[in-house]
């Protein structure tokens, strides 16, 4: 599917769905992803992802009082790092990136295994860091709202404009694309961002809030669209990719059923 036949798709997308800890904000649909893709062989078994649950429901009561009370860089060494290793990913944080032409250095550069991850980190030139990488993270203190400028950290810069910076700069000189997607998250909500998508749609996972953490079932939805293998990319499309396509192609096919009815 071209891009502009996408783009035009978008339009189909409910512009806001919440169903339980998943909001679709014109990117996938909650309908679809529970009614599809929770069905298909790339949706995890909960007994695969039980034990992992576990490890980071005890990681999050162990750690959430300190997490309510400091800023950003103990929300990524105390909970980022350790959610991102435990489900598959190997970084390099901001601290160890050389400075290239987007505006901020992203909080992480994600990588699928551990050559890629050296290779990156042998790398002197920010765009060739890119190349290697699957996906950019952007980490906000433990709560901080998504849809807010940082006082300190990014002053008048709202995060999903970071975002579009880094996804914007993922590509080569010809316009060959490194990666499509990118992450936002402030530990307990997690937001998936398409390049290929308007700026203002996203989908978001709530991880934990308040004094809840998510269910099992839940969890196995971010399982499935946070881990590594959501984002490998085949022939310049990744899991990510294909589902977008699906859910729009299914909401247009839906739609016209219903008009046909009428």
């Amino acid at each position: 599917m071209n891009k502009k036949h996408v783009n035009q798709l978008d339009f189909a997308l409910p512009q806001s769905e919440v169903t339980g800890a998943l909001h679709s904000h014109g990117l996938f649909s909650s309908n679809y992803l529970q009614r599809h893709f929770a069905s298909s062989a790339e949706f995890p078994p909960a007994k695969d992802v039980e034990s992992l649950h576990r490890e980071l429901l005890a990681l999050w009561k162990e750690k959430a009082t300190g997490l309510a009370r400091q800023g950003e860089a103990h929300t990524r060494t105390a909970f980022l790092d350790p959610v991102l290793k435990a489900l598959g990913w190997h970084f390099i944080p901001e601290a160890n990136l050389p400075h290239g032409p987007t505006r901020k250095r992203p909080d992480y550069v994600l990588f699928p295994d551990s050559a890629r991850a050296e290779q990156g980190a042998s790398a002197t030139d920010a765009t060739d860091i890119f190349r290697l990488a699957d996906n950019a993270l952007e980490a906000k203190k433990w709560g901080h709202p998504l849809d807010e400028a940082s006082d300190r950290e990014t002053p008048g810069w709202f995060p999903s404009e970071q975002i579009q910076d880094y996804l914007r700069h993922a590509k080569d000189a010809d316009g060959t694309r490194f990666f499509n997607w990118a992450v936002l998250t402030n530990g307990c909500r997690w937001r998936l961002y398409c390049e290929q998508a308007a700026a203002d749609t996203y989908f978001e996972f709530t991880l934990a809030q308040g004094d809840a953490f998510c269910s099992l079932e839940d969890f196995r939805y971010f399982v499935a669209l946070f881990r590594p293998q959501a984002f490998a990319r085949a022939d310049g499309r990744c899991l990510l990719d294909q589902l977008r396509e699906e859910a729009l192609t299914r909401q247009v096919a839906l739609e016209k059923n219903l008009k046909d009815r009428i």
